[in-house]
């Protein structure tokens, strides 16, 4: 092999490790990384933003799925939290029993009408946290609850 011919190898291995190099260098970094900024709902409700250490609270609100890069995205977490606290709240609910009905609303329930819109449906042995014990029992807690919030709860759990 001439030097020449083996001039081009090089040239041509050379390209293809700065393209990986390139492709390496520009990748998203992982998040968060020790100093980045977080936000994560507290336990009683509000929102607190602080720097990632990698102590013990950081740890804890990571391996929970409490941990988010935005005000909005904890924001959206907190709505569905409440959403889902003021269903379990509400009269008729009950445990899933084999075998009955188990009316639900608190899951993903989206159906698109002749509209194209989404709208809060209510299912019977659907799976679901909160079960109610009759479909107007799931339609009151619907009502009570809003099904726009519902909807807004479940868009935000499903992009989860």
């Amino acid at each position: 092999m001439s030097n020449n011919q083996r001039i081009t190898e090089l040239e041509a291995k050379l390209s293809q490790l700065q393209q990986e190099l390139d492709a390496i260098k520009n990748s998203p970094k992982e998040w968060p990384q020790v100093g980045d900024y977080y936000w994560y709902v507290t336990s009683d409700g509000y929102l607190t933003d602080c720097s990632f250490s990698c102590d013990e609270l950081d740890e804890g609100a990571e391996s929970i799925g409490n941990m988010f890069q935005t005000r909005e995205e904890a924001e959206a977490e907190l709505h569905a939290r409440l959403t889902i606290a003021k269903l379990r709240s509400q009269p008729g609910r009950k445990k899933f029993v084999v075998g009955e009905d188990n009316w639900c609303v608190d899951h993903i329930n989206f159906e698109s009408n002749e509209f194209g819109t989404d709208r809060c449906v209510k299912y019977n042995n659907g799976f679901a946290s909160t079960y109610f014990e009759s479909s107007e029992a799931a339609e009151n807690a619907i009502k009570a609850v809003g099904a726009d919030n519902i909807l807004k709860a479940a868009r935000w759990l499903a992009m989860g």
